[in-house]
């Protein structure tokens, strides 16, 4: 009866279980939300986020909240804002794990960015400001990061840790005129609030310590509650500068900068500093070493101030108004060094006799490299790309010499504003909107460049609107030296001399490249002056082991002089056989593939190797490796009970064709393993005496391991049922004897 009870409850609980799941509806897209789902879509598809594998960019401001339900993705704001209305979570993660978000601007929600149930993520280099509730908010979330951050004027807390949130690390924050700059639940434990000396810890806007040793960290700890406190407060915000005072020191003396008498060296990334750092010394040198110095979209990366002979090298410098500013200074050398995602990369204002050598700036918001009343320096085989105004602009500036740079996919390549008897020589002016901008600008020297694939070649102001006067400059160097290359020349080669009359060709056109009538390049070269330049291909795979038969996407990377490279042609090979599925062009340089794995039975590596070509560049290539493993089939044998079965014996009884029967037995687990064996199906019996004998028929999937589990049951014992009816039929037997044999009465 108890048994019969048993089931009954159990049948209950599962109905009811049943009846709610069916009950269960799916969860609904709130309007104007934008969702990236546990799969990686984006919704709406029209939303302003652009996807590159695992990182996801904003591309515009987003007037809504930002919900997250996918793990192991970085959410790259590039300065663009979150507005809310007032209510709701700016970015709200869901169950999140390995999630960044950076460089973002939230404001306007009840909640700045929410991490619920999320661990081990970052919240960097944001600002958060404006909530009616919470800048960040970390519910149940444990091991995460909140670094870099502006939190201000939230009407609550700056950052609240609720439930059991513990082991977070919140540093190198500016915590700003928040009602409460932090609040942590009683039960979250072993958070940490500074990232250790001399590093430090977050501002405080209410901290009322002083910094004695001017190490530019209070000297006494700011103090949250009872069980928490920043050890090493900041007493500047965390985007102060970092000062090279006249006098050779460094303010605050704790920065990441080794000095050696008059060379100073980065040490360590210096993030997120409004101005990086402010030059005030004469005769000195600033080397990068590689390390980078980021900002958060304003102020300069390196601001040179009324200085002399100071050299800049070595840096790595993004997310700035200005990444190197230079005003007032003479003879100063910026070289070797990586400028990007700037408003300006390098402005030199009234700083006349500098060099600018050897740098690649790129992706700026407006101009790459702008000279203001600025002479006499020189701008020398520096990769200047995909600058979305100008590459190079001289504005009143003269005298100064350009060459062997690199000018493509910028708006302008080269842009005179009022600007004379300038030197332009031995450029690649490639694929601009506008090759060379002129406005007012005459007495130049243009000559040896390469104009290739320009929607315009020249783009003279005074030809559009009037009341510009028109500029007149020079384009050739005489004859036999030259003039320049011009990629929509349509002249010919078959005379030679100075008036192009002599018999035999040249290497110079016959006839004037004509751009207006004031001006023209007497001897158009038919070749280009630079060799064409070379494809850069990297390739990667992901995942990088896979087993027999599986896949592994494979991404390309195809670069040229800073320059991302689309519409190529592709070729893929593989050393160990496989197949590739169609190459995708993804329109930003970068091209995929899948590829299969070969069927094997013994692990080997397969390089794949991919070569372009295009039409105007040298062929590049490049090549990754994935590890293919070879098929695996687990068994495991368990008792009824879901103990696992020892010494169980596990054989195969049908296998695909050219697969020789498996046999093996089960380890102290219960698990038999069988590697390198063919796809296919496979009946698989186990067995082991006292147990019932069982069987599996399945299929082993190519690109994956299979696990199995078979469960013996142990018979019904028959022979001990019997005995005991025999038993009980003797004992019955017995006492009726001994009843029939009672005499009567």
């Amino acid at each position: 009866m108890k048994a019969l009870s048993g089931i009954m409850l159990t049948l209950m609980l599962i109905t009811s279980m049943l009846t709610l799941a069916s009950n269960v509806q799916p969860v609904k897209a709130e309007p104007g939300t934008i969702y990236i789902w546990a799969d990686g879509s984006v919704e709406p598809s029209t939303a302003p986020i652009q996807r590159v594998g695992d990182l996801y960019t904003l591309t515009n401001n987003i007037y809504d909240s930002i919900e997250v339900q996918r793990s192991n993705i970085i959410i790259d704001g590039k300065g663009y804002t979150v507005q809310g209305t007032g209510s709701g979570s700016g970015i709200l993660l869901i169950a999140g794990i390995n999630v960044t978000v950076i460089n973002t601007n939230i404001k306007d929600f009840d909640i700045g960015v929410y991490l619920a149930a999320s661990n081990n993520s970052a919240v960097s280099g944001n600002t958060i400001t404006n909530t009616s509730d919470v800048g960040v908010y970390l519910a149940f979330s444990s091991n995460n990061t909140i670094s870099g951050n502006t939190i201000t004027n939230n009407s609550n807390y700056g950052v609240n840790l609720a439930g059991v949130s513990s082991n977070n690390k919140i540093y190198h924050n500016n915590f700003l005129d928040n009602l409460w700059h932090a609040y942590v639940d009683p039960i979250s434990l072993d958070n940490v609030w500074d990232d250790d000396y001399p590093s430090g810890g977050n501002y405080w806007s209410d901290y009322t310590g002083v910094d004695a040793n001017g190490d530019g960290i209070g000297d006494t700890p700011y103090t949250i509650d009872g069980n928490n406190s920043d050890r090493y407060p900041l007493v500047n915000r965390w985007g102060s500068p970092i000062y090279v005072r006249a006098d050779g020191s460094v303010y605050p003396c704790a920065a990441p900068i080794h000095r050696d008498r008059d060379i100073y060296t980065l040490t360590d990334d210096i993030s997120n500093y409004a101005e990086g750092i402010t030059i005030e010394r004469n005769d000195m040198m600033l080397d990068g070493a590689g390390f980078t110095l980021q900002g958060m979209g304003d102020g300069n990366g390196i601001g040179v101030w009324s200085c002399n002979n100071v050299t800049i090298k070595n840096m790595e410098i993004r997310t700035y108004n200005i990444g190197i500013l230079l005003y007032e200074t003479r003879n100063t050398s910026i070289a070797g060094s990586n400028i990007t995602n700037t408003n300006f990369g390098i402005y030199l204002n009234v700083s006349p006799n500098n060099s600018i050598i050897r740098n690649n700036i790129t992706y700026n918001n407006y101009e790459g490299l702008r000279l203001l009343s600025s002479t006499n320096s020189t701008i020398v085989g520096n990769t200047i790309t995909n600058n979305q105004q100008k590459g190079v602009n001289l504005d009143h500036s003269s005298n100064n010499t350009v060459s062997g740079n690199t000018l493509t996919n910028n708006y302008d390549g080269i842009s005179l504003d009022s600007s004379s008897n300038n030197t332009m020589i031995g450029n690649s002016i490639r694929a601009n909107n506008r090759g060379i901008y002129l406005e007012e600008s005459s007495n130049n020297s243009i000559h040896h460049n390469d104009f290739i694939d320009n929607s315009m070649q020249v783009y003279d102001l005074s030809w559009y609107i009037e009341g510009f006067f028109p500029s007149i400059n020079i384009w050739d160097d005489g004859y036999p030296s030259g003039g320049n290359y011009w990629s929509d020349y349509t002249g010919v080669d078959l005379k030679s001399g100075p008036s192009q009359d002599q018999p035999g060709s040249d290497g110079i056109g016959d006839t004037a490249y004509v751009i207006d009538a004031n001006n023209q390049d007497n001897y158009p070269l038919i070749y280009p002056y630079q060799l064409a330049l070379p494809l850069t291909v990297t390739a990667t795979a992901s995942p990088v082991t896979i087993y027999s038969g599986g896949t592994s996407t494979i991404t390309f990377s195809v670069m040229s002089g800073g320059t991302a490279i689309t519409a190529a042609t592709i070729s893929l090979t593989s050393s160990q056989g496989g197949a590739f599925s169609a190459v995708t062009d993804n329109g930003n340089g970068t091209y995929t593939a899948t590829f299969t794995a070969p069927d094997i039975t013994a692990q080997i590596t397969c390089t794949i190797g991919a070569s372009f070509s295009k039409s105007g560049y040298t062929d590049g290539s490049g090549q990754t490796q994935v590890t293919v493993q070879p098929l695996v089939l687990n068994i495991i044998v368990k008792e009824a009970e879901g103990n696992p079965l020892a010494g169980a014996t596990v054989v195969s009884t049908s296998q695909p064709s050219g697969q020789t029967a498996l046999s093996g037995t089960t380890d102290a687990n219960g698990l038999a393993t069988f590697t390198g064996i063919l796809k296919g199906s496979y009946t698989i019996k186990a067995s082991k005496s006292d147990y019932e004998d069982n069987t599996w028929t399945g299929t082993v999937a190519a690109g994956q391991a299979t696990t199995q589990t078979i469960t013996l049951a142990t018979p019904f014992p028959w022979t001990n049922v019997i005995i005991s009816i025999v038993a009980v039929v003797a004992v019955v037997g017995a006492v009726l004897a001994m009843r029939m044999r009672r005499p009567k009465t």
